[in-house]
């Protein structure tokens, strides 16, 4: 074997060193990352689960565990997006309306948000999200308002339903009573069941028993009148 060609197999060798090397870095380095995420996703689950598990017994979770939950929303989508689908989960049924609220509101202020309210005729984990985003905002916000009225009509059940507890838990009985009207107009997607439940939802019965019996005595629709009237009587 001549110089030339040991320098040159011996080259090749080194290249193939260093390619095999580089391949064993980036696959150590990824795994190191993995695990780290996965440290770190953990923590954030467990943040998560506590802070929603304290609300459902009334008490406020500690700005320490918001701040930390806050942090890892603004830095991974991945997060984020487990937040807000347990975040959806507590909405469609929480005995606490107002500390919840005020829980989303101290959330959704600290995380950098660039909402436009557009509206989709289909599910999307973003539309999905943005529904669950406006659960602290101002019950007179008319746009948030008209957003949640527009979900309702959404081809996605899940979207409608969870827009539906959102205006449940917001308390503003104008919006509510609008909402009633357009789920009696979608009695096909709706059992009567379901209504009633999402009619219990609201709380404040000295305000919404009222206006139920306004609405069936003053409606011309047939539909809105018979639930109405089975829900008041049942």
């Amino acid at each position: 074997m001549n110089r030339f060609t040991l320098i040159v197999l011996t080259a090749l060798l080194m290249i193939l060193l260093i390619v095999i090397l580089y391949f064993s870095l980036s696959t150590l380095f990824a795994k190191i990352k993995n695990a780290i995420f996965n440290i770190k996703i953990k923590k954030f689950i467990i943040a998560v689960t506590e802070s929603f598990d304290n609300l459902s017994h009334g008490k406020f979770p500690q700005s320490e565990t918001i701040e930390f939950i806050c942090l890892n929303i603004n830095k991974d989508k991945e997060m984020k997006d487990l937040f807000y689908k347990k975040a959806e989960e507590v909405l469609t049924d929480t005995d606490h309306e107002t500390i919840t609220r005020k829980f989303m509101d101290e959330i959704n202020n600290k995380i950098n948000h660039n909402v436009s309210f557009i509206y989709e005729d289909s599910y999307s984990d973003d539309l999905n999200d943005l529904i669950t985003i406006t659960a602290s905002y101002d019950i007179k916000d008319e746009k948030a308002n008209e957003f949640l009225l527009n979900c309702l009509k959404n081809n996605s059940k899940r979207i409608r339903t969870h827009a539906f507890s959102v205006i449940s838990l917001r308390g503003d009985i104008n919006t509510f009573a609008k909402a009633v009207v357009i789920t009696c107009d979608k009695l096909a997607d709706y059992s009567f069941e379901e209504i009633k439940t999402a009619l219990n939802k609201f709380k404040d019965r000295k305000i919404l028993l009222p206006v139920l019996k306004r609405l069936k005595d003053e409606t011309d629709n047939i539909k809105l009148k018979l639930t109405l009237r089975d829900y008041l009587e049942s």
